[in-house]
Parts: structure tokens; sequence; C-alpha cells
């Protein structure tokens, strides 16, 4: 009979094969997904989440403890009050679980995937909302508070797909940097590398999208390292994406503000763009002045 001293005891097994892991794993779930749990202790819960980080199964099959760990913060959901001091508990345990699953195969999320984990302390967040934390919390509690909110929404955006999740999120996080100022590069970066996974998978509309965003951040935002690099980078990248895109406008027009002040990098990608528009001549042009760059930067 599946309960959670049946739990804690699977924690404790050693040489279980893959194959009796993954039924143990779909009776829990059956389990779990069912009714009558209104008499578990949170208490009770609390330990199995703990006795999942550190058992015999964490050792010989960290992927299954992780489910059993995922397990524990679903029921977790189910008997937490609706204090913020438990909310926030529970959205570290599912950030938290969200996190070591990202490792896992997915073969192994039979309980919970990392983006259900990420989902989970979203909504947690969500219902309280930023505006009534900074209203309840200050100070250094507050910043990591927010810390730990941010970590959920930088795995949650690892996860998905849908570039319309992704500008939601982004939004979210967008509001925390009044209160976490420092992050302000690491956000930029964040949605970079968003833009750019998107560009590998050849999903060029979701990478201009995301492009766009990290760029107005880079104008707007304070406290961005190496701002004037990162602008020039994502201007690049732009330039090139709406090439490929045949919006040739909108590449001049980025194409513009790159060469402010004129950089080889915006000459490349003046000569891209001029070719793609059979703007030959000044495309030459642009090569001269390429050539003559590069011997001044050679002799500087």
């Amino acid at each position: 009979m599946m309960n959670l001293d049946a739990l804690r005891s699977f924690l404790d097994a050693t040489n279980v094969s893959e194959k009796e892991c993954m039924k143990r794993l779909q009776e829990a779930h059956a389990w779990m997904t069912s009714p009558g749990h209104d008499k578990l202790q949170t208490t009770d819960v609390i330990d199995l989440y703990n006795a999942s980080r550190k058992c015999a199964m964490h050792d010989t099959n960290k992927q299954v403890a992780y489910q059993i760990r995922s397990l524990a913060c679903m029921l977790l959901k189910r008997l937490v009050g609706p204090s913020i001091s438990e909310s926030l508990d529970l959205l570290r345990c599912f950030a938290r679980t969200g996190h070591v699953l990202r490792g896992a195969s997915v073969s192994s999320h039979v309980i919970a995937s990392p983006e259900v984990c990420f989902s989970e302390a979203i909504a947690i967040y969500r219902s309280m909302g930023l505006n009534h934390l900074s209203k309840t919390k200050s100070g250094v509690e507050l910043e990591e508070i927010c810390e730990d909110i941010w970590d959920a929404f930088e795995g949650h955006l690892s996860c998905i797909t849908s570039v319309a999740d992704m500008v939601q999120d982004i939004h979210d996080l967008r509001m925390f940097m009044p209160y976490l100022p420092q992050n302000a590069t690491k956000f930029v970066k964040l949605i970079m590398n968003l833009a750019e996974s998107h560009r590998l998978r050849d999903a060029r509309d979701a990478e201009a999208t995301l492009l766009g965003i990290a760029l107005e951040l880079i104008e707007t935002l304070d406290n961005i390292k190496k701002k004037s690099s990162l602008r020039r980078t994502a201007l690049v990248c732009l330039v090139d994406v709406y090439i490929d895109m045949e919006m040739l406008d909108r590449a001049e027009t980025c194409w513009t503000l790159l060469m402010s002040p004129e950089t080889p990098q915006g000459l490349q990608s003046g000569v891209k763009l001029h070719l793609k528009s059979r703007a030959f001549p000044r495309a030459l042009s642009l090569v001269e002045q390429l050539q003559v760059s590069t011997i001044i930067g050679t002799f500087s």
C-alpha cells in the first residue's frame, strides 16, 4: 500500500532495478493524484521532502529521489496555509526541485518535470504579487525573497518554448529591477541567450522579438555593465535577423544605430545589408572603409 512510510522506505532501498523504480514512481503518482490526503500531516510531508535529499536512493538513482521530492512539493501545496511565510517556503521548494530536475532525463519525469515545478513556484508568487510582498517585507529579507522568485523565473524561461510565455515572464522579471538592480546585466544576457537559442532553432521571429526586448532594456535600465558592448551585439544580431527575414527597412534602422559611432561590426553588417538590397556601390564603399579600419587597427 502506497503511503508516506512506503515512500520513505523506498528512498532507503538499495539495488532497485530501473524498471522497479519506474513502477514505484507510477504508483506514487497515482496515489498522489487520488483523493484522501486530508489526514496527512504537514510535518510528515516535510520529512519526506528532506529525506529525498539525503537517502540511499539519492546516491544510487538521483532522478528517482528527485521525483519523490517533487511529489512532496505537490502534497505540501495541498497542506500549507495561506500565510506569506508558508507560501514562500513552498515556492522555494518548488523552484529548487525544478533546478535539480533540469539535469534529469525526460523519461524520469513521472511525477513532475522542471517546467511544472517552476510553473508552480511562479503561480505561488503571482497569487501574492510583488506589490503585496513589498508592503509586508523590506530590506535584506525582501531582496532575498526577490532573488528566490527570480531563480524560479530564470528556471522557467530555460524550459518553455512559447514566446508569449517568455514575454510574460520577462515582463514579470522587469518588475524586480528596482529591488535587484545588480541583476540588470544578468537580465539582459539571459534574454540574449534565449534569442540565440531560437536562432539555432531557426525561429527567427522569436529571435527578433527577444532581441528587441533586450535592446530596449539595454537602452533604459541602469547598472548594466559593458552597456555599449551589449548594445552593439544586440544591434548586430538584429540587423542579421531582419536581413534573413527580408525586413530590410528594420535592418537599416538598426544598422544606422549600430553605425553611431562607426565600428567594424557596423561596417560588416552594412556590407551584408547593402548586398542584400543590391546597393552594390554602397556595399563596395563600406568594404573599402572596413579595409582602412582594419589597417588602422593593426598599427594602432
